[in-house]
């Protein structure tokens, strides 16, 4: 069983593999979850969190350093003494990049990282080499269109959320049904699939860089989208009418949409309200557990999204 970093755990043993200089001292990352490590040395500060996919860590790895050349500032991957990315323990260790989580983001903030967000897609469309995605892990399958349309009517019925008076659930799914072939058609590439105010880092009204590296290969639209969810109608009563708009003429500034992705623009954005409430709904599954409190608002998501179809 790999031991992944703890705020408890001997920093100085899961440091072993790098040669990053003496450790001075280390702990909890403020605002990253119990298992990330803040790690400072002689030699600068790092992060050591767990490596849970390595396919994904060298991709990581790959796209920080094309980014990077690019002037998209991400934290490069270091690598261990023997040349990997990942350590014998089961981490990886990334350069500590300045700059602070603003959750609840000005307009201003939020027009900043929108551009980044187009820029990061733009260069990202370009990236060499491959990558073949873990088509079995939870992750990915509900962010299949196939899979929403199959399997969401039977994850509610399972946990009793199967309302006849539910006024979204399966207009939306029709909606989905409908559009999938074309959101299929879109070109993919490699996308950042889980972008939102706690993984975008900001100096000010500056971003300094987008953080969690979460890769999918699918088109930019589904990039994009999960970045408008997050930022304009996750905890919302209604969707940011205005704030949307102005967000996806920011995105457009730096990469210019088609007139194909304008279109199924609505469709995109009905496909990540369904796939952030199927998540709890599978993860539920797979455990064996009942779904937890983000369901709620992830439907209400969803009702304020199918709502809001004509206007988008």
């Amino acid at each position: 069983m790999s031991v992944h970093a703890k705020p408890d755990s001997d920093a100085a043993t899961l440091l072993r593999d790098y040669d990053v200089g003496t450790l001075i001292d280390a702990g909890p990352l403020s605002g990253g979850s119990a298992v990330v490590m803040r790690v400072r040395t002689d030699r600068g500060a790092f992060v050591l969190k767990p490596a849970y996919r390595h396919a994904e860590i060298q991709l990581q790895a790959r796209a920080a350093e094309y980014l990077n050349d690019r002037g998209i500032r991400q934290a490069r991957v270091i690598a261990t003494n023997s040349g990997g990315v990942v350590s014998t323990e089961g981490n990886v260790l990334l350069e500590f990049l300045p700059g602070v989580i603003v959750l609840r983001p000005s307009r201003r903030q939020t027009s900043a990282a929108m551009r980044h967000v187009g820029a990061y897609h733009r260069e990202l469309a370009d990236l060499p080499g491959t990558f073949t995605p873990e088509t079995e892990s939870l992750w990915q399958r509900v962010a299949d269109p196939d899979y929403l349309v199959a399997e969401v009517p039977g994850l509610l019925a399972r946990f009793e959320r199967a309302d006849r008076d539910d006024p979204a659930t399966a207009p939306a799914l029709e909606t989905l049904d409908r559009t999938r072939t074309r959101l299929a058609d879109l070109p993919r590439q490699v996308v950042h699939g889980d972008i939102g105010p706690d993984n975008v880092l900001m100096n000010g009204n500056d971003v300094v860089s987008i953080v969690d590296f979460t890769p999918y290969h699918e088109s930019a639209l589904f990039g994009s989208c999960t970045a408008l969810y997050w930022y304009h109608v996750y905890g919302r009563a209604s969707v940011d009418m205005d704030g949307l708009r102005a967000s996806v003429q920011a995105l457009g500034h730096e990469r210019r949409w088609t007139a194909q992705e304008l279109a199924l623009l609505p469709a995109g954005l009905l496909r990540e309200a369904l796939r952030r409430l199927a998540t709890p709904l599978a993860m539920a599954a797979e455990s064996g557990q009942p779904p937890g409190p983000s369901l709620a608002p992830r439907h209400a998501a969803l009702v304020a999204v199918l709502g809001s179809l004509d206007a988008v």
